[in-house]
């Protein structure tokens, strides 16, 4: 009972210390709809509950409002569908905006939208050469000082150099190998600076060896948690939002650690391949 509890306490003492996003960027749902078909999970004749997909947005936003996590809302632009995933439009950190290259058309009008949005800031845009793909916090992923970039569905292996001059940090990469896992935040999610959850069907031996390597307990899901998005989820100290359909055997995992999970329903944004995270762009001082 002594031990638990001063593992509890460790963890609670370093989760105040983290590095967090000191603001969420969001886009309502207003013209969200599957248009189009870019990745496994969309199925242009599966559209979406207009109504449920508002109610589902409305409960995030109450409950960074009860988690005092403050958040901007971008203006919807007819026409950008995915543009409600904002996380996969770039990388806002310090005074920066790396602005994405997305790999799809359909995709690529919703980067300019959110550099406008940040240049407004006060930000200064770096782009990456136009051949060079990069999809944004989607394949960006941070923990603490440490960037870990997917590439090989999305992201271009190219994108690590210029990456790495921008930030002006560590960046490590991995390759993704499962078209269902397109991006690496939706198979990947570091919650410590020691304790990280990941699908292992998404990554290669080595990219699996590397994980193993930079986390002290790396907590492997299983399919059917990987299915609903596990990973795909946002931590700020010890809370953790999430798909609320992963298992009770995850939850239990998770809360054994000292985290406090907060579940929402993410039906509708499923049917895009988006969860929690990529629903919210993370800001960073």
């Amino acid at each position: 009972m002594l031990k638990n509890y001063l593992i509890f306490v460790m963890h609670y003492l370093y989760f105040k210390k983290m590095i967090n996003a000191k603001k969420i960027l969001l886009c309502p749902p207003v013209y969200y709809d599957i248009e189009y078909s870019i990745n496994p999970w969309m199925h242009i004749e599966e559209k979406v509950n207009k109504k449920d997909v508002l109610s589902e947005y409305k409960e995030l936003k109450k409950l960074y409002d009860k988690l005092q996590i403050p958040y901007d809302e971008l203006t919807p632009t007819n026409g950008l569908p995915d543009q409600v995933y904002t996380t996969d439009t770039g990388v806002p950190v310090g005074k920066i905006f790396i602005k994405s290259n997305f790999r799809y058309g359909q995709r690529k009008p919703e980067s300019a939208v959110s550099a406008a949005y940040f240049e407004k800031k006060g930000y200064a845009v770096y782009n990456l050469p136009p051949t060079v793909s990069f999809e944004g916090q989607g394949d960006l992923v941070r923990a603490d000082h440490t960037y870990f970039m997917g590439w090989g569905q999305r992201t271009s292996y190219e994108a690590e150099d210029f990456l790495i001059h921008a930030l002006q940090k560590e960046v490590v990469t991995l390759q993704l190998t499962n078209p269902n896992f397109f991006h690496l935040d939706t198979c990947f999610a570091p919650l410590s600076q020691n304790i990280a959850i990941y699908y292992p069907g998404a990554f290669t031996d080595e990219g699996k060896q590397t994980l193993d390597e930079y986390f002290e307990d790396l907590i492997a899901v299983n399919r059917n948690d990987a299915n609903v998005f596990a990973c795909n989820v946002i931590k700020i100290d010890n809370h953790i939002l999430v798909n609320k359909n992963i298992s009770d055997n995850l939850k239990k995992t998770l809360e054994n650690y000292g985290f406090t999970l907060h579940g929402l329903k993410m039906t509708e944004y499923l049917k895009g391949g988006g969860c929690v995270k990529c629903l919210s762009l993370q800001i960073f001082k």
